[in-house]
């Protein structure tokens, strides 16, 4: 049992995930610009 590990793996995989999940939200504010003109 290594706590410190699979913490490690957790932060990492939850800052991807809100990093692409960032995206994801400014792609779609974009596309909703884009229909609003």
């Amino acid at each position: 049992n290594i706590p410190s590990q699979s913490t490690r793996h957790s932060t990492v995989a939850t800052e991807c995930l809100s990093k692409n999940t960032e995206e994801n939200l400014l792609s779609l504010k974009n596309s909703l610009n884009e229909c609003g003109n």
